[in-house]
C-alpha cells in the first residue's frame, strides 16, 4: 500500500493540503494508526501528515476503486491527466474527517479494552463507560461522518450491554474494513502468499488495528493509561518503571 506524500502540508479552509512536490511512498503500518489516534489538534495533524501523508479521502469519495470504476463509469484517462497536472489529493482532505477517524479508532480500542475487563470482573460500570464514550461524535465510516452511533437510536439497544459494545465494534471497525480484500500472489520461485488490497491508507490502518487487537499487541498501561505497543502479550505496563510503581501502589493500598 502506498501513500501520497508532499514536501510539506498546510491547513487552509478546513482542509489539509500538500505543498511542493509529491511522491508515492510505501506505508509502514507499524505505529501508523496509534500515532493517528493521538491526533487532537492542527499541529498534531501536520506532524502526522509530514510522516505518513494523506489518509485517502478522495479514494472513497471519487469512486476510483468503488462500484463506479468496476462498471466502467470512471474515466481513468481524465483522472490521470488531472493527477499529473494538479497532483493527487489536490483538493486536500477535510480535517474534520481526519479528526473523526482518529476519534473513532481510539474509541474502538477503548471499547475492546473495556469489554475484556468486563469479561474478567463483570462490573456493569465498564459497559456504561462504553455507552457514554459513543455519545459524542462525529465518528467516521469510510468517507462519511456520523454525528453519533446509530445504535443509540435503536430501542432494543437502550441499555448498556455486552452486545451493545460488540455491535459498535462491528459498525465502525467492521464497516471501515469492508473494502479490504485478499489476493493471491505468486513468487518467482513458485511459492504463493496472500496479500491484502486497500482502497486507502486509512482502510489499511483499521485492518492492522484489527490484527493488533486480536494478538493483544496494543494495550493501555494500567499505571499511566497511555496506549503502548506490547512486545509480550502478557504485558500490562508501558515500561518497567510503571510496572514497579503499579506494584508499589497496590502493596501500599493492601497494607494501609
Amino acid at each position: 500500500m502506498n501513500s501520497i506524500r508532499y514536501d510539506d502540508y498546510v491547513i487552509s479552509k478546513g482542509r489539509l493540503r500538500g505543498t511542493g512536490h509529491w511522491e508515492s511512498v510505501p506505508i509502514d503500518f507499524v505505529g501508523f494508526y496509534d500515532k493517528l489516534m493521538s491526533v487532537r489538534a492542527n499541529e498534531d495533524l501536520l506532524k502526522f501528515a509530514r510522516e505518513h501523508g494523506f489518509l485517502g479521502y478522495q479514494n472513497f469519495r471519487s469512486g476510483r476503486h468503488g462500484r463506479a470504476s468496476r462498471l466502467g463509469q470512471f474515466d481513468a484517462k481524465k483522472w490521470t491527466e488531472r493527477m499529473i497536472k494538479d497532483g493527487p489529493q489536490s483538493n486536500g482532505e477535510p480535517i474534520e474527517w481526519v479528526f473523526a477517524h482518529s476519534r473513532t479508532m481510539l474509541k474502538i480500542f477503548h471499547t475492546v479494552t473495556l469489554l475484556k475487563e468486563y469479561r474478567n470482573d463483570r462490573q456493569h460500570q465498564r459497559l456504561s463507560e462504553i455507552r457514554a464514550m459513543w455519545k459524542s461524535g462525529p465518528f467516521a465510516l469510510r468517507g462519511e461522518l456520523r454525528p453519533v452511533s446509530v445504535l443509540h437510536r435503536l430501542p432494543f439497544f437502550r441499555q448498556a450491554t455486552n452486545q451493545w459494545g460488540l455491535a459498535v465494534i462491528d459498525e465502525f471497525l467492521g464497516g471501515n474494513i469492508r473494502g479490504v480484500y485478499p489476493r493471491l500472489l505468486f513468487a518467482v520461485d513458485g511459492r504463493t502468499e496472500i496479500d491484502f488490497e486497500f482502497r486507502a491508507p486509512i482502510e489499511g490502518a483499521y485492518f492492522h488495528l484489527l490484527q493488533d487487537i486480536t494478538v493483544s499487541k496494543l494495550k493501555i498501561c494500567k499505571f499511566c493509561q497511555r496506549i503502548f505497543r506490547a512486545t509480550d502479550p502478557r504485558s500490562e505496563h508501558c515500561c518497567p518503571q510503571h510496572r514497579q510503581r503499579w506494584a508499589t501502589r497496590n502493596y501500599r493500598a493492601k497494607n494501609r
